[in-house]
């Protein structure tokens, strides 16, 4: 009898939604982030259980935007599964992930044990992310991908929006490099909003003349808003906002809308770029806020970037 071939099918192999430049960003950008996280989980205060489990919160988001991001990025789960596999003997660490339906049988956690526990679930998490992101070059991208491999950057240099948009979604990698520098020097560390202005225009520098920040806008039932940025010839405003334990998709959604109403009352904002810059992890569904508000109001487009993501 000939044996069945294991070999899977074209329709069945596993490929990239978008092109493979676009996959790598993504998942570094969500790499860095774990980076942040273990960095939190290294400074709390002992036995501080408020800030564990707001952490661990957060933690939880991070996982599952990475599984929905992998689901997101190829078409089939083959990478999700690399990403969410442990094996047996671990079914502790599993746990501890929350990968398994194992986790009840983790044995009762201190503080200690869950704080150092979720730390190192996180690295472990971080290290699938890498190793998914080495086999990204053994698969194949769409066919409106292929070509030339830096498609989507050459296609930027004409373009605003697409320059734009490549310089919100790699805001937070140049945020972090910042932080990397020579013999700990002083450098800029991105705790507000300001911080965020100052950063993002030294970006837009790089690649636009014409910057007017804090042009004021015009009053919308009677109060006045400021212009993060106005390009005036390209007619597109970047505003910038920092979330906090404040102010979350809930707060951040309603501030966006009152400042997209006065926004369509300006004579040169025919496009608003809105980032939303969430290190802390306090957007719970940044897919939701992004696609909500990322649409036509009346004549003004808008574009909303949550990141990292």
């Amino acid at each position: 009898m000939a044996r069945r071939s294991t070999t899977p099918s074209p329709a069945d192999r596993v490929r990239l939604t978008c092109s493979r430049a676009e996959a790598e960003e993504q998942i570094a950008s969500r790499i860095a982030k774990g980076g942040d996280l273990v960095g939190m989980f290294d400074a709390l205060l002992p036995n501080d259980e408020d800030a564990l489990q707001d952490l661990l919160s957060q933690t939880t988001r991070w996982r599952d935007y990475n599984r929905q991001m992998l689901k997101r990025l190829f078409t089939t789960d083959e990478m999700l599964g690399k990403y969410d596999y442990f094996p047996p003997t671990n079914q502790y660490v599993a746990g501890l992930i929350g990968t398994s339906s194992s986790r009840s049988l983790a044995p009762a956690q201190t503080w200690e044990d869950r704080r150092s526990g979720n730390r190192n679930s996180v690295r472990i998490g971080m290290d699938r992310l890498r190793s998914i992101s080495e086999l990204i070059e053994q698969v194949p991208e769409p066919e409106h991908a292929q070509g030339n491999p830096d498609q989507h950057i050459v296609s930027a240099a004409g373009d605003p929006l697409q320059k734009l948009e490549l310089l919100l979604r790699r805001f937070h990698l140049a945020a972090r490099q910042l932080i990397r520098r020579h013999d700990r020097r002083p450098t800029l560390l991105i705790e507000d909003e300001y911080d965020v202005q100052d950063l993002l225009h030294a970006l837009l520098l790089t690649q636009f003349d014409d910057i007017r920040p804090e042009d004021p806008a015009p009053t919308h039932a009677g109060k006045a808003s400021r212009l993060d940025f106005l390009l005036k010839k390209e007619r597109i405003v970047v505003e910038a906002k920092m979330t906090s334990a404040t102010l979350r998709d809930a707060r951040v959604a309603e501030q966006l809308i009152i400042d997209i109403k006065r926004y369509q009352a300006h004579p040169d904002c025919k496009t608003l770029l809105c980032l939303v810059y969430d290190p802390g992890n306090h957007i719970s569904n940044p897919v939701g806020l992004e696609d909500d508000l990322s649409r036509k109001h009346d004549d003004l487009d808008v574009r909303v970037f949550v990141v990292p993501r």
